[in-house]
């Protein structure tokens, strides 16, 4: 599912049981995220309009939901061409597609063989 990992090592080449190692060297870079922190707060927006509306979490057991999170990411897409902003939520177009885009992402890793 991700990217396989080399055996662990520390980068500054300090042994692993020597003071001050870290084997996380090879191992996924998580703090480029916060590159986006404003578009991953503006995703985490329509991730609360969506539980204040619905349910908290509520957007994970709705039936045919790659389908229909694909349907949801076109409609924006489409609207987004003619509007910044959705009309419901006063949130941005572009926020509600990654939104469904992650939904389905997320959907997609979760249906994957664990190795």
């Amino acid at each position: 599912m991700f990217l396989c990992q080399e055996e662990e090592f520390d980068p500054t080449g300090t042994e692993a049981h020597e003071p001050g190692a870290k084997l996380d060297g090879g191992k996924t870079l998580a703090g480029v995220l916060s590159d986006f922190s404003l578009a991953l707060q503006a995703v985490a927006e329509v991730g609360t309009h969506g539980a204040r509306k619905y349910s908290r979490g509520g957007w994970q057991s709705v039936p045919d939901a790659l389908t229909r999170y694909k349907d949801a990411e076109w409609r924006h897409l489409l609207k987004s061409r003619h509007e910044e902003y959705d009309q419901d939520s006063g949130l941005l177009h572009d926020a509600h597609k990654a939104w469904n885009v992650l939904a389905q992402l997320e959907m997609r890793l979760r249906m994957e063989p664990k190795k």
